[in-house]
């Protein structure tokens, strides 16, 4: 039975920031000359509302944005900075910047101005940005410093580096680069002897063994971004010693495909102390709540990424802009998950960048303070990423050193056709690592995304070409101290290492592509009911992917059977190997609508791994409706619980079915997502207990049980 209490940020009345410690910050331009007075007292009038603390004012952005700014440009924008700054000040409000330039997102008929003679970036095709910039270019960093050291002058709080402080994504350019001149000498000069273009990106995404010019190239990307940040945080703190650099960040396994050295570049801008993250959220416009749990894993894993305690501010877009990008709700739903990253606060870029302001009567400002309730309660449980518990999704951010380019490996995962361009290749170099975390946790079950190798006494799930990333012994005692969830890009990569006996694997038969004649659906073989279902059939063909057919030894026990549209038996389908290895056999593509979601294969998972050594321990899961998702942390004295609704469907009941704990009686408190708190006791019986509340559609509550585990 659980009573209300008192919410722990009632007393925090909209407008008041004394007692918030979730923060926000609302990302928005003043545009120069155009209605600032306006636009000024409008931000205000939002930020009072909605219980927004700091206000990051863009300066040369989007529409508004005329190349690398001159002098005399920036000169104007420090005008009306100077302006917006000292009424938002006046207003209780924290300032920080954001330059909305730093190599520049794309050309859009943008050229270099006279004076600015920066090298442009190449593509891989050797086509040539027009204003674009190189980021080894020294006259672009002397200039991008400068203006940076300039806005300093401002003291803002933060002042921000751009998402296109990246290799990546530079349009026209395909891919992006970057191939110039000096990248070519700069290799050739580490390689020994001249490379041409051609040659570079053939080695880059040369099928096999890696070359080492990918290594080269790799290495020289990612610390050239990492030491292009640590020369502006100098230029910026040369002038402002208090003004934090802070980083927006995009998809994890874009950044692995261009080098990024996650550890150099959060030490070159301050480290846990210093720095400041804006981890890229992955909906700009309305999505299903169900895609957006899907897809929250790139959060998660650019989370992990960072040091323990840095401050984080993901990011909520409603790009273009306006309602008809994205609904009230689906932002709340984003706000009240983004507290499964431990994240300090949330940056909100919800207006147009050309300068018409907040747009009140959307009603942004109500969705804001609303979640903020939560936002708080859950900021002051002093959750820690490092104490997720669950099934562990390993991945590396530097997978696209190791992995393997070639046909048998890029196909069916990613779809690639590897007789495209030579940019198009490029994506190849994207590791697979995090579509276990999105499945499991569509069907209820727990999961800690970790950069970590090294695991013992639990489930480790592993899909793509991790495994590439350790030693041979590694592997050897990842197999002998856990449990193993090997998908079918996993289990054929342990097969190509040598390893796959420690699977069952003595030999691989056949990779069936996707769609083919041979494999249409997978149809369970040995003699269990799901569902009252005595031989319960699933797809296997669609968004499963391809299919890898293995002999396995004797002993091993198959589940499932492949089966062609004629209804006769290819290979063996989903297989559990001494209740120590399940194989899934599908390199299914990393997308929300995976012919594998199923209630019935659902159950069937869920089965199998209650079978696996170290289960009892383990394993967490939800029941009670789709995509009702777990996030489970474990503290010294108590264990957190966000149960996530990632439904349009209202759930009535929740049950809970928590490995490590047993019977009897445990003092909880629940927060839901509108602040409401209630305290009381859960009933346990076998680790499982019912929660005395239901979750509405796109709705997350925290529950938090006294006691350890550990």
């Amino acid at each position: 039975m659980l009573n209300n209490v008192t919410d722990r940020s009632a007393s925090s009345a909209p407008g008041s920031r004394s007692t918030d410690t979730f923060d926000y910050a609302l990302r928005i331009v003043v545009a120069p000359g155009f209605h600032e007075d306006d636009t000024l007292r409008r931000i205000v009038e939002f930020c009072s509302q909605a219980r927004v603390e700091e206000v990051i004012l863009f300066t040369n952005c989007e529409e508004l944005n005329t190349g690398h700014l001159t002098a005399a440009e920036q000169q104007t924008w420090m005008q009306a900075l100077r302006r917006a700054r000292q009424a938002l000040v006046s207003a209780g409000l924290r300032v920080s910047l954001n330059p909305w330039e730093t190599l520049l997102h794309a050309d859009r008929g943008r050229t270099l101005k006279p004076g600015q003679n920066f090298n442009l970036m190449v593509d891989a095709n050797g086509q040539r940005a027009s204003a674009q910039a190189c980021p080894i270019c020294p006259k672009w960093l002397a200039n991008l410093r400068g203006l940076y050291a300039t806005f300093a002058e401002l003291k803002p709080r933060v002042i921000w580096l751009e998402d296109d402080f990246r290799f990546h994504n530079h349009a026209p350019l395909v891919w992006g680069g970057c191939f110039c001149e000096e990248h070519l000498r700069l290799i050739s000069e580490a390689y020994g002897r001249p490379v041409a273009r051609q040659e570079l990106v053939a080695a880059i995404t040369a099928p096999g063994a890696p070359h080492p010019l990918r290594r080269l190239w790799l290495d020289l990307n990612g610390r050239t971004m990492a030491d292009n940040a640590g020369r502006i945080r100098e230029a910026v703190q040369r002038v402002s010693q208090d003004t934090k650099v802070g980083l927006m960040t995009s998809g994890p396994s874009v950044h692995c495909a261009e080098g990024r050295d996650w550890d150099r570049m959060a030490e070159n801008l301050g480290g846990v102390a210093g720095a400041v993250f804006r981890p890229h959220l992955p909906a700009y416009n309305e999505v299903t709540p169900s895609q957006y749990l899907w897809n929250f894993t790139i959060s998660r894993q650019t989370a992990a990424l960072l040091p323990e305690g840095v401050e984080l501010l993901p990011e909520i877009d409603n790009g273009p802009h306006s309602l008809y990008s994205k609904s009230r709700s689906l932002m709340r739903f984003q706000m009240l998950l983004s507290g499964v990253l431990c994240s300090t606060g949330l940056t909100f870029n919800i207006f147009d960048m050309i300068g018409n302001g907040p747009l009140l009567q959307e009603g942004y400002q109500e969705t804001l303070a609303g979640a903020k309730r939560f936002l708080n309660s859950v900021r002051g449980l002093g959750l820690a990423l490092r104490r997720q518990d669950g099934i562990v999704v390993p991945f590396s951010p530097r997978s696209s050193y190791t992995l393997d380019t070639s046909p048998t490996m890029a196909s069916g995962a990613s779809g690639y056709d590897l007789s495209k361009t030579a940019a198009s290749a490029m994506d190849r170099l994207y590791p697979d690592e995090s579509k276990w975390a999105s499945l499991l946790s569509a069907f209820g079950l727990a999961t800690r995304v970790t950069t970590e190798q090294r695991h013992s006494g639990q489930i480790v799930a592993i899909s793509g070409q991790w495994l590439r990333n350790l030693a041979r012994e590694e592997i050897r005692r990842l197999f002998e101290e856990n449990a193993i969830l090997l998908d079918g890009g996993a289990a054929l990569t342990l097969h190509e290492l040598g390893l796959g006996h420690l699977a069952g694997i003595p030999s691989l038969r056949k990779i069936v592509p996707v769609n083919s004649e041979d494999v249409s659906y997978e149809d369970v073989a040995d003699g269990t009911v799901l569902s009252g279902c005595a031989a319960a059939r699933f797809s296997a063909q669609g968004s499963c992917g391809s299919a890898v057919i293995f002999d396995y030894a004797p002993e091993a026990h198959v589940v499932t059977e492949l089966k062609s549209f004629h209804g006769t038996t290819t290979g063996p389908g989903t297989v559990v190997y001494h209740r120590r290895c399940l194989v899934l056999p599908f390199v299914f593509p990393n997308v929300p609508n995976s012919c594998l979601l199923h209630t019935l294969r659902r159950e069937l998972i869920v089965g199998l791994l209650q079978s696996l050594e170290h289960a009892p321990r383990r394993l967490s899961t939800a029941e009670g409706g789709a995509y009702l998702a777990l996030y489970r942390f474990d503290q010294d004295d108590s264990t957190v619980l966000f149960v996530v609704n990632a439904s349009t469907d209202d759930v009535d009941s929740v049950s809970l079915s928590l490995g490590g704990f047993g019977d009897g009686n445990r003092q909880a408190e629940i927060i839901q997502g509108d602040g409401a708190a209630t305290k009381g006791t859960l009933a346990f019986a076998r680790g499982q207990c019912t929660l005395p509340i239901g979750l509405q559609a796109m709705d997350v509550a925290a529950v938090r049980i006294a006691g350890g585990t550990r």
